[in-house]
């Protein structure tokens, strides 16, 4: 995706979260907050995407950011367990192997 549009796209999930969160849950509560975190784990996602670097780190924490999103969300749970940490390492590894398949696809052409 191009840099300008991942920027803009930072910028309004940055200042309209509130008022998205308002919208959805306008009494407040834990699922207000629950909503607002995934939307600031979505920014720091992009703000990932923003600048590639390929490193293990970045990968930890995209694995980090998805299962955040998906607990947050879907599982309403508020603490890590061991099932997460299977999902970051599983998450993590896949990041990998497609990095990998990606560079054997590029060398095999040549």
């Amino acid at each position: 995706m191009n840099n300008k549009i991942i920027g803009l796209i930072i910028v309004f999930l940055y200042f309209s979260n509130y008022h998205f969160c308002e919208i959805l849950y306008p009494n407040g509560g834990m699922e207000w907050l629950k909503v607002r975190y995934s939307i600031y784990s979505l920014i720091i996602l992009l703000a990932i995407e923003y600048k590639k670097q390929n490193i293990f780190l970045e990968k930890l924490f995209c694995a980090i950011i998805f299962n955040d999103i998906y607990v947050l969300l879907f599982n309403n749970e508020t603490s890590y367990s061991l099932n997460d940490i299977y999902f970051i390492a599983w998450f993590t590894a896949i990041q990998y192997i497609k990095h990998f398949y990606n560079l054997y696809k590029q060398w095999s052409n040549y």
